[in-house]
């Protein structure tokens, strides 16, 4: 898993940068990234690798602007692999979780979360997959 090519096939997010020397995939790497959907803003924060069995399971803490963790599942079923990602995280931008509150703002908020959701699966789908990639609806659950 290269995570520094995922702006090369993931619209959304804007930058990968090592903190350190160390490039390689392992516990306790670390890395900050850029994320932007539609709306103008972006948010800033740093994965910590904590948990590592390859090639099923990746688990990643969260700082800066998103605070948790995270958990990429990997198993191969019906001849290919399905991939699940568990994301439990909060936002630590105030004005962020002000506009959380408001009906429209939030909608808007999902919308913008599902869209760059959404440009991750169809950006790894077709790098995995090639031009033939098929685009089964997307499964979420919230």
């Amino acid at each position: 898993m290269d995570i520094q090519a995922w702006p090369t096939w993931w619209k959304g997010w804007r930058k990968v940068a090592p903190v350190g020397p160390e490039t390689s995939i392992r516990i306790g790497a670390q890395g900050r990234h850029v994320v932007r959907g539609f709306l103008p803003y972006g948010l800033r924060f740093n994965l910590k690798i904590t948990s590592l069995e390859q090639p099923v399971r990746l688990e990643v803490q969260s700082s800066g602007d998103m605070v948790g963790t995270g958990r990429f599942e990997l198993e191969e079923r019906d001849g290919g692999t399905y991939v699940t990602f568990y994301w439990d995280v909060a936002t630590k931008e105030p004005l962020l979780d002000v506009f959380a509150n408001f009906g429209f703002t939030r909608m808007l908020m999902e919308l913008n979360h599902d869209h760059l959701m959404e440009t991750g699966f169809r950006g790894l789908k077709l790098r995995l997959e090639g031009p033939t990639a098929r685009f089964p609806q997307p499964v979420y659950h919230w």
